[in-house]
């Protein structure tokens, strides 16, 4: 298979997993009789696994060059542990479950990320197409999660994510080696390290911009629809709110390679900024169902521009691409989600959709980061 194919895969096998497991492995926890706490604190691992293994793991695939192989040592890491969760009941063995399978899996995207970005830079593929395929297996596993569930019960939820999972372990097996970068690049990543790379130019304030952009969806994430039902939206119409902004990610990414051609990584980002300003606080303050499709559509900007962004800006000013996805992915969907998460739950007991004004904040933080931040000439391609 091309490089381009076998990549694709292992996005459809990631993110096709995470559309069963983000929806629906809740479900499958409530049904053993754990409480609201214990699955709390289940699904609070991930978060801190990031934040703990990224920026270890990062240097050490630049360093050593061995992006594929921790991607398959990770994957067989959660794999044991997803086996455990469908086997276990105590919440104990449950906990142990859950610390392979966040242990696992943390590593998985940033490395993926770094890999195909690296090919990308080669001129070998487009990665925001190859990307889209995530997004597109994401639609169609929570789609025929939904189904799946209905027909056979819970237990279809651990034992659906594992065969997919063990697929996505085959697939990681065949994944290509990096190819090499020009000899500066190739020099930097053999001394790579999470201060260096933060030393760089610009990159302190790009990471933390970054994980402002991205935590800012913790409202949405975590109590988006509890807000949608609190201003009179119904069940189905909740679901299409949901879709909408997904459909709008996946039409950025199959243009992301024309957008590269006009538009600076670092446009891209101050892009989503601005338009996180307007997502959340539409969010806070409208209830009309056409205002709430647009500011969910805007999820194109706040989600996928941030990322395209993002990845362009390492490609084009980082060396040590595997270390700056860690760091991007230890502070932003890591620390930050773990950190904003249980303080949007008190925000939104008190404020309601008032909440999504802490939103606004970050994007607005975010914007004020990137605008002192250096443009760069555009370029085809991420790279």
């Amino acid at each position: 298979m091309s490089a381009p194919l076998r990549l694709a895969l292992h996005f459809i096998c990631y993110f096709g997993w995470a559309g069963i497991m983000l929806p629906f492995f809740p479900v499958y926890l409530d049904a053993k009789g754990l409480s609201g706490t214990e699955i709390g604190i289940l699904l609070g691992i991930g978060p801190w696994a990031r934040f703990a293994v990224n920026p270890l793991v990062g240097p050490l695939a630049d360093r050593r060059g061995v992006i594929r192989e921790l991607i398959i040592g990770a994957s067989l890491l959660a794999g044991v542990g997803l086996g455990l969760y469908l086997a276990a009941d105590a919440f104990a063995a449950l906990l142990l479950a859950g610390v392979l399978v966040g242990l696992g899996t943390a590593p998985i995207v940033p490395l993926g990320d770094a890999l195909a970005i690296r090919f990308a830079a080669a001129g070998l593929i487009d990665y925001s197409r190859v990307r889209l395929c995530g997004s597109i297996a994401f639609i169609g596993t929570t789609l025929l999660g939904g189904a799946i569930l209905a027909e056979l019960g819970v237990i279809s939820i651990p034992i659906s994510a594992l065969a997919l999972w063990v697929v996505g372990i085959g697939v990681a097996a065949a994944l290509p080696a990096p190819p090499p970068g020009p000899a500066e690049e190739e020099a930097a990543r053999k001394t790579a390290a999470s201060r260096v790379v933060l030393a760089r130019p610009g990159v302190l304030r790009f990471i933390l911009a970054a994980t402002c952009l991205v935590s800012s969806h913790a409202v949405v994430y975590h109590f988006g629809t509890l807000h949608f039902r609190a201003v009179g939206v119904d069940d189905a119409t909740i679901g299409l709110l949901w879709s909408i902004g997904v459909v709008f990610e996946i039409a950025l990414f199959a243009v992301g390679d024309r957008i590269f051609e006009r538009i600076r990584p670092i446009q891209l980002l101050r892009l989503a900024a601005i338009g996180g300003v307007l997502r959340w606080t539409l969010l806070a303050e409208v209830s009309s169902v056409p205002l709430l499709f647009f500011a969910q559509s805007l999820h194109a900007l706040t989600f996928a521009a941030s990322h395209l962004g993002a990845l362009g800006f390492v490609a084009r000013r980082i060396p040590e691409k595997s270390t700056a996805t860690g760091l991007l992915s230890a502070l932003g969907s890591g620390l930050g989600m773990a950190v904003l998460v249980p303080i949007s739950g008190v925000l939104y007991d008190a404020f309601g959709g008032g909440a999504f004004y802490a939103a606004t904040t970050l994007s607005a933080v975010a914007a004020l980061l990137l605008f002192t931040i250096p443009t760069v000439p555009p370029t085809r391609t991420p790279a």
